[in-house]
């Protein structure tokens, strides 16, 4: 699936503004999944259902691992390197979001694991339903913090 990279707003000139474009979409992608699995329950999926899901699996398979990528090579790495009185604070986040991104990566692979489950076999059981709605919900309110 091609990602459109910037915004009018935000090109290359802008690299934060890219980053938080990204997780937009990331958001995006999110509540597609989490739309899908509150509408549908684990139940058949119709040609629009599947196609948002097979979409947002693509983009958490695809472009996200390229932004976290993107962050801990490039921007965590300048960010510990600021020569600044509140380097202890910026330091503290980047760690913190580090170890999100260890969390997000364990969280795909089981959405993802669920979600191509349901796309072969077109139904999950009430507790896979179930356990993908909670992941997706924590997820979400998790993300809608910032925390992606």
């Amino acid at each position: 699936m091609p990602v459109a990279v910037g915004t009018a707003e935000n090109t290359f000139a802008n690299p934060i503004g890219l980053l938080a474009d990204c997780h937009r979409r990331i958001e995006r992608s999110l509540q597609a999944l989490l739309t899908v699995a509150t509408q549908v329950e684990g139940g058949h999926l119709d040609p629009q259902h599947r196609s948002a899901l097979a979409t947002a699996l693509e983009y958490f398979r695809q472009a996200a691992p390229k932004h976290t990528v993107d962050e801990e090579e490039d921007l965590f790495p300048m960010l510990r390197q600021l020569a600044s009185p509140r380097i202890s604070k910026i330091a503290a986040e980047v760690d913190r979001l580090e170890g999100e991104h260890k969390t997000a990566g364990a969280w795909h692979r089981e959405v993802e694991d669920i979600c191509e489950r349901w796309l072969r076999q077109d139904h999950l059981s009430g507790k896979e339903a179930a356990h993908l709605s909670r992941l997706l919900d924590a997820q979400f309110r998790s993300g809608s913090k910032g925390r992606l």
